[in-house]
């Protein structure tokens, strides 16, 4: 499974982000993992210093919210599911009346 990460200078409440810096990683889930909210360790010799996340498997973008650094260059990312971006085309081709 893959994990490409990001930089974002776009406000949360932003559809069609714009992301830079575009980094790519494989990784594993070693057990069940929440797709709304899931933690991702990743192991390198680079410094992460990204914000933004895509995971293409589980087709959902994330703000990065935390990012912790263990022992031998492991990194271990919390995950927020950005829903604007991730349903986005849902959202743009949605017709809604507001009276």
């Amino acid at each position: 499974m893959k994990i490409y990460l990001y930089n974002t200078d776009s406000t949360n409440n932003t559809i069609n982000k714009v992301l830079t810096d575009e980094v790519e990683y494989d990784i594993t889930f070693k057990a069940s993992a929440n797709s709304l909210r899931p933690s991702v360790r990743l192991q390198t010799e680079s410094l992460i210093k990204s914000n933004y996340a895509y995971i293409p498997d589980l087709k959902r973008y994330y703000f990065i919210k935390d990012i912790s650094i263990n022992s031998k260059n492991v990194y271990v990312l919390y995950l927020e599911c950005d829903v604007l971006e991730s349903f986005k085309q849902d959202i743009l081709n949605s017709y809604a009346f507001i009276g």
